[in-house]
């Protein structure tokens, strides 16, 4: 879960207590979304000290949400930029509305823990944490969110994608090898709405590609010999990432 932007905002100006700045400090380290954000509203705050009062009318209207895309685009020119830049330090809601556009542009993320149990049955699965964008779909209504599944032989895993273009979601199914001699974990994906160009693809822990398929709507088989490790699975879309699910399995 991000931090709150107040707390980012205390932590650029050293107003947060020891144990919230090391808190953040260890978010940053694993999140990028944030430390853009933390970036932007250090920028803000260095411009903020440098200005001059006369810099900006106090009652400037706000700016049309196109040209608060178009900056955050990077389509406006420096000039222009510049005074949104100013006039965003003391408008709430355009500065929100910039805000908003990062994040709905930012690629959605989980990670995800799933144990791999060797048992009578063969190799067998136990989802155990899901965190960010996405969940498990339980396999019963009997499973309450948080609550660490039986194993078993599937685990799905639910991620919403959004952005300003599009809204779908991605899913992402493991399935064990079952009584297999080394039986490993394949991995399948699916799309919902799939779009043009659409790619999925797999690394390993240092970011090395494991594998690499074209998205269609339809369940597709990414990976047939996961063993333990961390792997990440990447959607792109016109070869830039817009969903992330980081997979533990142990």
């Amino acid at each position: 879960m991000h931090p709150l932007e107040t707390i980012f905002h205390a932590y650029v100006e050293g107003d947060t207590s020891v144990s919230d700045r090391e808190k953040v400090a260890e978010h940053l380290k694993g999140c990028g979304e944030c430390r853009e954000l933390l970036s932007f509203i250090e920028d803000f705050s260095s411009a903020a000290k440098s200005m001059e009062p006369g810099d900006i009318a106090p009652k400037e209207p706000c700016y049309a949400t196109e040209v608060v895309v178009a900056y955050e685009h990077g389509g406006l020119d420096r000039a222009t930029s510049l005074k949104l830049r100013k006039h965003m330090l003391f408008c709430d809601r355009c500065a929100g509305t910039y805000y908003l556009l990062k994040r709905m542009r930012a690629p959605s993320w989980t990670e995800v823990v799933i144990e791999a149990v060797q048992s009578a049955k063969g190799l067998l699965l136990r989802p155990l944490e899901a965190i960010g964008a996405g969940d498990f779909v339980p396999l019963s209504a009997t499973v309450s969110r948080g609550e660490p599944e039986e194993p078993q032989s599937t685990a799905e895993i639910s991620q919403h994608i959004s952005n300003l273009a599009y809204e779908t979601d991605l899913h992402l199914y493991l399935e064990s090898g079952g009584r297999l001699p080394g039986a490993a974990v394949r991995l399948l994906v699916a799309i919902d709405s799939p779009k043009t160009a659409w790619q999925a693809r797999l690394l390993d822990a240092d970011e090395n590609e494991l594998a690499s398929i074209p998205l269609s709507g339809e369940k597709q088989l990414l990976h047939s010999g996961l063993a333990a490790g961390i792997f990440i699975a990447e959607v792109l879309c016109d070869g830039k990432a817009v969903a992330e699910c980081r997979l533990q399995i142990r």
